[in-house]
């Protein structure tokens, strides 16, 4: 019997709750529903400008393994230039031997046994270190020309990868913004309009990042094209100088001492020209490889940028 009273006490006063607090009860269902669905929609307008996030993150990612590429090139170009130097430098002093024979043939002495021993000698040696410095340089230039073709790979792929990217990104952009005011609040608004204007931003860079390794590695390309054309006439020299040494070396007290002076007057204009080729060669490579570590210095402070703009996000 206690029991039921008890029972019939609490059923009247949720009656009289229910009565009193109907009006409340569904003004507080429907402020539930608004902040569910402001909930959600701050949720989808976030989630777009983590996607977007997450697209810089990429853009970064490639810059990044662009500026290694370049950062390679320049390395290897730099490589070009020694080997050139080296076989200029070697063609050199083989000119220099041969003017010393050019010399010896003009004087009264001429060529005596010890002095034709000595220059022969010179001649031979000449001429192998020539031979050494053009086997290194076409190793070089090989070198080289598979890292181009590497790199037309990597680069390719990266330029197609970064095609998606830069329409995700605008995609992202477009959806982002049709998400502003009406959804995810003015703090979220101003977080999606500093991603704007950083993916914009990184979309004119990445561009002008790609143009520039594919300018270095076209340079590349031709600079060892051009060493392995110079390594070939290098290598008539070495023809050259053994054809000089063999001259000298069937001299005797009755070789008309003129023709053999314009014999080896005439190999060392043909050694002066493959070594001015040479040195000129040398030198443009290296004013390449100058240009190009200044734009792999433009590459270096566009991913100190990318980072910048990273962080700007961040602390929106």
């Amino acid at each position: 019997m206690d029991e039921l009273l008890s029972a019939e006490k609490k059923l009247s006063f949720a009656s009289k709750v229910s009565d009193s607090d109907r009006n409340e009860i569904r003004l507080a269902k429907q402020i539930l529903k608004g902040a569910l669905k402001q909930g959600r929609e701050i949720a989808n307008e976030v989630k777009e400008v983590k996607r977007g996030f997450d697209e810089l993150q990429a853009a970064k990612i490639l810059e990044g393994a662009t500026e290694d590429i370049v950062a390679k090139d320049v390395l290897v170009e730099k490589d070009l230039e020694k080997v050139m130097e080296s076989v200029a430098t070697a063609l050199k002093d083989a000119e220099e031997v041969l003017r010393t024979a050019v010399f010896t043939a003009a004087s009264q002495d001429g060529f005596t046994d010890e002095v034709k021993e000595s220059i022969v000698q010179k001649l031979e040696l000449s001429a192998k270190t020539v031979e050494e410095t053009i086997k290194v340089a076409d190793s070089a230039a090989k070198t080289a020309k598979q890292m181009v073709i590497n790199d037309d790979v990597a680069l390719a792929q990266m330029e197609k990868t970064a095609i998606k990217l830069a329409d995700a990104i605008e995609t992202t952009e477009t959806l982002t913004t049709s998400l502003e005011g009406s959804e995810g609040g003015a703090e979220v608004d101003a977080l999606a309009d500093s991603l704007k204007i950083a993916s914009d931003e990184m979309v004119n860079d990445l561009t002008a990042v790609d143009n520039i390794a594919a300018a270095v590695t076209r340079k590349i390309e031709l600079q060892a094209d051009a060493v392995l054309d110079m390594d070939k006439k290098a290598g008539q020299a070495v023809g050259t100088i053994n054809a000089a040494k063999t001259t000298i070396e069937q001299s005797n007290t009755e070789t008309d001492k003129a023709a053999l002076k314009t014999s080896l007057q005439e190999s060392v204009d043909k050694i002066q020209v493959d070594e001015n080729a040479a040195e000129e060669l040398a030198k443009a490579i290296t004013s390449d490889a100058n240009t190009d570590a200044a734009a792999e210095q433009v590459i270096s402070d566009a991913d100190h940028v990318f980072d910048e703009l990273i962080e700007s996000v961040k602390e929106t």
